[in-house]
């Protein structure tokens, strides 16, 4: 699967031409895969998300961090000293903005029992660290055929494991549409892990209370079951 991406054309903050910043994109065709959840053949799309997730991490990175403009800021050598440091981080700021300090404490307890998972990443890999519905385009081919026809905002780029960003790319899609899980990982192929399972488990769980947290600080209602409320509700079932 060859998917275009969005070329930078130009990217202007002098407000000499325009009274805003702004930048200009290439144009990709092909509408928001969020249109065409209700279409009979959406579980084909899921599967093609699974593949092109698995074709981005075919690109090997020579350390774990974030994918800025000049390469990886402030790469780490090891995936358990990068994961280490931004579970701490995760829960640190969990705690500063509110949440239970005694359920952080259980969730840290939990996740610690599986950090030698950590050293089973083999290497860092290019990681899109927000691929779900609302990133992916897609469109019918000439045989009436959904698929896949682009693929937008690398903001959260980074490297990193390889399971670190599936777990991500299911627990954002499926929050959407539970139906979407198991396509894409079917979609993914097999993963050589020792315990892929509880992989996916640990990195989810720092998923949940990172999006905990991102929600929380951008003023999202604490108790709305579709943000802050239904994650908390999701990271109290994963200690129980």
């Amino acid at each position: 699967m060859r998917l275009p991406v969005p070329t930078w054309l130009r990217v202007d903050e002098s407000r000499s031409l325009l009274p805003l910043r702004y930048s200009l994109l290439t144009h990709l065709p092909g509408r928001s895969l969020r249109h065409w959840m209700a279409e009979p053949d959406i579980k084909s799309a899921y599967r093609q998300m699974g593949e092109l997730l698995r074709r981005i991490h075919a690109v090997p990175m020579p350390g774990y961090g974030y994918v800025h403009g000049q390469g990886i800021d402030k790469p780490v050598h090891t995936n358990a000293d990068y994961m280490t440091a931004a579970f701490d981080d995760v829960f640190r700021r969990f705690r500063e903005l509110g949440g239970d300090p005694e359920l952080a404490r259980r969730l840290q307890q939990l996740a610690k029992g599986s950090f030698d998972l950590f050293d089973a990443s083999d290497s860092a890999v290019l990681a899109h660290d927000d691929l779900h519905q609302g990133n992916v385009l897609a469109l019918r081919d000439k045989a009436g055929r959904l698929e896949l026809s682009g693929l937008v905002d690398f903001e959260n780029a980074r490297a990193a494991d390889k399971l670190f960003d599936l777990a991500k790319a299911l627990f954002c899609s499926a929050h959407e549409d539970p139906r979407s899980y198991q396509p894409i990982l079917e979609g993914y192929g097999s993963v050589d892990h020792r315990d892929t399972e509880r992989a996916l488990r640990l990195y989810t769980l720092f998923h949940r209370v990172s999006m905990w947290c991102w929600l929380t600080k951008i003023g999202v209602d604490a108790a709305a079951e579709a943000g802050p409320g239904g994650i908390i509700r999701d990271l109290r079932e994963m200690v129980i």
